[in-house]
């Protein structure tokens, strides 16, 4: 780690020496402190002339009260001439003159660390500077995001009412008030988006159109059928499909832009496919002809075993998918160009934009088809299988059997047809890609890595164990590589950890993968009895599969093998 090139500037040459010591103690997270890279002041205005000598300088210490110039001062001046971005700067002073300060000051430093102070207290002072550094950093772009996404909403919303109302929406103009009223605020709640919806569409429409009355009613219908789609048994995928299709028909002339065209059509479709995407538990996908097919006999052969097996979510989800097969069908017909012309009647072959609006009809309806096919079926399948894995792991007499019956197999869906017969070796072959998954091993325990390879192997010869006993090859192999079971010892310490939750919570962090495996049930936490205690004050310690120790072969193929 290269030097952090520091300032720290005090009219008291003791605090500048105290504040020397400990820096060059280097127990402040994130810096490395050395002789050469520190430099001294003893008012702002020495200090300012520091800086304009040492550009590198990245991290500054300051009094508040100092003769010339003092710390508020120099922060003004700072923040005039645009460098305050470039700096981190925390001021060393008392609780009366921080409380002094003004608001615009306390904004553009890191923070306070009160004296009087030691080395120890100085480095903890900081470090909870830095940690609650982070947290608002991670705050302010968990906000950014959200705004992102709650523009996006907005101007969808406004799209849908300009369309409704035969106005015209001018995206520049409409963009520049929409990025003005969120300018306002830090944080906006969902349940305030509305009332933000109403006051952005007013000042455009007063802007734009002055003799347009708002239609508050309108925009409430537009705000509520986006926010709360409808929920039942049924997807009414198809339904509502055609329905789109008839307005769109009914509202769309044969000189209909592709803005208009866009608005009618392209974008209620995509809003359409992209709640039944989304509607799913399951967040992964598997092919549609590798299992699906094969389902009605399947389900049949567990019925034998177990006549009680509840299937209630696998015959619904069932029924989704096949509305969205006969979705996908319709838009199948459709790109036939005489179909098309059925369905939307201000096609007008004799109309100058003709051969262009037909084109783009048919490049919305492939892109449907795609989406379809490609994304949300894929996600049906694996809902439906992860479902019907479910009802099997609650059945003891299917789980009795599967133990007896297919031993050293992972049990899974292709492995049982495989056993009802309803597959021959030729076809069993292309399902071996199902069979291996690979199982990181975080402890620094070698009988509990050696228990954990044997076992798993033992019984899952196709699956790949990989133990490690250090953070950072851990870490390094998050980055490239796919992991489909995670296990963290509680127990595990270094340097940095004090316990296997700890680091949990750092990947979480860090590694997008590590929420999918949690929230796929497959995150699992190896502990002891009297180390459980640890985890009852974990705010998502009902997300995690918990192991106990001693380990034995039950616990571990019961918990690894069947996420039970």
């Amino acid at each position: 780690m290269n030097p952090t090139n520091v300032l720290v500037i005090d009219d008291s040459k003791l605090i500048t020496k105290m504040i020397k010591k400990a820096l060059l103690s280097n127990n402040i997270k994130n810096h490395f402190f050395s002789e050469n890279n520190i430099f001294i002041a003893h008012d702002g205005m020495e200090a300012f002339e520091t800086l304009s000598k040492h550009p590198e300088i990245t991290l500054i210490f300051s009094d508040v009260m100092m003769p010339n110039l003092s710390g508020d001062e120099l922060v003004e001046i700072l923040i005039d001439i645009g460098k305050i971005n470039l700096l981190e700067i925390i001021f060393i002073t008392t609780q009366n003159s921080a409380g002094h300060l003004k608001p615009i000051i306390k904004e553009n430093i890191k923070g306070i660390i009160y004296k009087p102070f030691n080395n120890d207290t100085f480095s903890q002072g900081y470090n909870e500077l830095e940690l609650l550094h982070f947290k608002k950093n991670e705050q302010k772009k968990k906000i950014k995001l959200t705004h992102k996404k709650q523009m996006r909403h907005i101007k969808i919303w406004a799209e849908t009412y300009c369309l409704k109302q035969n106005l015209i929406l001018k995206e520049t103009v409409f963009e520049k008030i929409l990025s003005m009223e969120f300018d306002h605020f830090d944080e906006i709640d969902h349940d305030e988006l509305l009332m933000l919806l109403h006051a952005i569409v007013e000042s455009y429409s007063s802007q734009e159109v002055a003799e347009h009355v708002l239609d508050r009613n309108l925009l409430e219908d537009i705000y509520r059928s986006w926010n709360n789609p409808v929920k039942n048994s049924d997807l009414n995928l198809l339904e509502t499909f055609k329905s789109i299709l008839s307005e769109a028909g009914a509202s769309l002339r044969h000189d209909s832009t592709k803005e208009e065209l866009r608005l009618a059509i392209l974008q209620p479709i995509h809003r359409l496919i992209s709640n039944v995407y989304n509607k799913p538990k399951s967040k992964q996908s598997l092919p549609y002809d590798d299992f699906i097919p094969y389902m009605p006999a399947f389900i049949e052969k567990l019925h034998t075993v177990a006549g009680n097996l509840e299937l209630t979510y696998v015959q619904l989800v069932l029924s989704y998918l096949n509305e969205i097969n006969a979705t996908r069908d319709l838009l199948l017909t459709l790109l036939d160009t005489s179909e098309t012309l059925e369905v939307c009647p201000f096609l007008d072959k004799n109309a100058s934009n003709y051969k262009e609006t037909v084109l783009t009809l048919t490049q919305y309806f492939k892109m449907f088809i795609n989406a379809l096919e490609r994304q949300v079926i894929p996600r049906y399948v694996h809902e439906i299988n992860t479902a019907l894995w479910g009802s099997i792991k609650k059945s003891l007499p299917l789980k009795t059997y599967i133990k007896q019956r297919i031993q050293n197999t992972t049990p899974n869906t292709h492995n049982l047809l495989a056993h009802f017969d309803l597959l021959d070796a030729t076809e069993k072959k292309k399902y071996k890609i199902y069979d291996k998954e690979t199982v990181y091993v975080l402890t620094k325990q070698i009988d509990t890595s050696k228990l954990f390879q044997d076992i798993l192997l033992k019984n899952l010869p196709s699956w790949e164990i990989v133990v490690f006993s250090k953070y950072a090859l851990l870490s390094s192999n998050l980055k490239h590589r796919e992991v489909d079971k995670f296990i963290i010892d509680l127990g595990f310490t270094d340097t940095i950890f004090n316990n296997g939750l700890q680091l949990l919570h750092t990947l979480r962090k860090h590694f997008k993968s590590i929420d999918t495996l949690i929230e796929n049930n497959k995150l699992y936490i190896l502990t002891s009895l009297d180390q459980v205690e640890i985890l009852h004050h974990d705010k998502d310690k009902s997300k995690y599969n918990i192991i106990l120790s001693p380990l034995n072969e039950k616990n571990i193929y019961d918990k690894v093998f069947w996420d039970c």
